[in-house]
């Protein structure tokens, strides 16, 4: 990623914090996303999606196009109460731009070396990442990294989980802590 003053900023600094919700509570999990305060202040477009992190229904429209709170009540609907484990925002919207860290030593790492270019809103993945987030002039995708350090660079196109419950992905060994 290149994190030219230009290109891309932070946040909201600081770590941010998202609850853990069980299937049990996923009508909590529409209130969430309708009230969360980033999406709020920063007009970010929200999905919901199941346990594998894929939304179900189409959603190519909300990379363009802003979300109304009927918007988000009725694809909330769509996808059905029973189906949605867990919310989250619509990346490259706006310029949202987050890196996915599934192993947190890599993330120290890399906070380490970026400074206070790291300090941005930052979460807990649904399963023991983290993941911080930016606004970017061009929000990027990658995927260069995925395998040989477990690090995403989710830009236009993708879907960043920021509350609920997810699988985790298939891997031989992740670090906790």
């Amino acid at each position: 990623m290149n994190c030219e003053e230009t290109r891309c900023k932070t946040f909201l600094n600081g770590a941010g914090s998202n609850p853990t919700t069980t299937k049990d509570q996923s009508s909590s999990l529409l209130e969430s996303a309708l009230n969360n305060p980033i999406r709020k202040r920063y007009g970010f477009n929200v999905l919901f999606a199941g346990p594998d992190k894929a939304p179900k229904l189409p959603w190519e429209k909300w990379q363009r196009e802003q979300q109304s709170d009927e918007d988000i009540q009725a694809y909330y609907n769509g996808m059905g109460s029973d189906n949605v484990t867990c919310w989250g925002f619509v990346a490259g919207y706006k310029g949202l731009e987050a890196i996915d860290f599934d192993w947190p030593w890599v993330y120290r790492l890399w906070k380490a070396r970026f400074g206070e270019r790291a300090e941005t809103l930052t979460v807990q993945t649904p399963n023991g990442g983290l993941r911080p987030h930016y606004l970017c002039s061009k929000p990027e995708t990658h995927d260069r990294f995925k395998e040989s350090l477990r690090v995403e660079l989710k830009g236009s196109g993708r879907f960043i989980v920021y509350e609920g419950k997810a699988l985790r992905e298939a891997r031989e060994c992740y670090e906790k802590g």
